[in-house]
């Protein structure tokens, strides 16, 4: 930081009056802690630009990670008053309602603001599901998870968060659906084909996990050695095991069944 400071200092000499050289240099002082060097630097940009929404959007920032919701709040509004359309402001807002005990308001403010980003993120809609996880609506998180992947053109972190959920809330034939669409694209990824597997376990459907598993046994054993000696295949070469074991005709299934995510 102190690199970047000092250079900052400098050009701050030479144009005293460029305000967007303050703005950068109080956010950068705020990301480090500097708190008041930080507001004393936003508001000499304030006072020489006191229209720009962005000098609002980095003090909103801040407030926020100086866990000051109800300030930043305060700094969001100023935002959207300049820019009435500021998708990642009403995204800001949404964080600070929920801090402040808001939930169905910080939910609102959230979908208002996916709704004008030109181009959302897939953090962005992963978010939103978590907000509606807390809010206990499961069905509504995974529903926008699909018009994430929609807007998006598709997006594994999206896909991977929903079949989670749908998992969660017993929705089986849904997770399956989900990932006969995921081993279909993949081309027959070993993760989602075990997981095929686990989701026909818990529908207790036996005979089926018993041969989605074995499925899962041969794909696996089809790796080339190298990538069956990585640690992250012999987890799945043990749950796979495990889950041929609990199949088994002479398994007592309910009293070792297979657990959630």
């Amino acid at each position: 930081m102190a690199v970047q400071t000092a250079r900052l200092d400098a050009q701050i000499a030479e144009a005293p009056l460029e305000w967007a050289l303050y703005l950068r240099r109080g956010y950068l002082l705020g990301l480090h802690g500097e708190r008041r060097g930080a507001l004393d630097d936003l508001g000499r940009a304030q006072a020489l630009a006191p229209q720009s929404p962005r000098i609002y959007a980095l003090r909103g920032e801040l407030r926020l990670a100086w866990g000051e919701p109800r300030e930043a709040l305060v700094e969001v509004k100023q935002w959207l008053a300049r820019e009435p359309r500021a998708g990642r402001a009403l995204l800001l807002a949404s964080r600070c309602l929920f801090l402040l005990g808001e939930a169905h308001g910080a939910a609102q403010s959230m979908d208002r603001g996916l709704a004008l980003l030109a181009h959302p993120s897939p953090d962005d809609f992963l978010e939103r599901a978590e907000l509606h996880v807390q809010l206990g609506d499961i069905a509504r998180a995974v529903a926008g998870l699909d018009a994430g992947l929609v807007r998006l053109g598709g997006s594994i972190a999206l896909e991977r968060r929903a079949l989670q959920l749908e998992i969660r809330a017993a929705r089986y034939e849904a997770a399956l659906a989900r990932l006969d669409g995921l081993c279909t694209n993949s081309g027959g990824n070993l993760s989602y084909a075990l997981r095929r597997a686990e989701v026909l376990e818990y529908m207790g459907d036996l005979s089926a996990a018993k041969t989605a598993f074995g499925a899962a046994a041969s794909k696996a054993g089809d790796l080339p050695p190298a990538k069956r000696a990585t640690r992250a295949h012999q987890q799945l070469a043990t749950r796979i095991r495990a889950g041929l074991k609990r199949c088994a005709p002479e398994s007592n299934h309910l009293s070792h069944p297979v657990s959630h995510p």
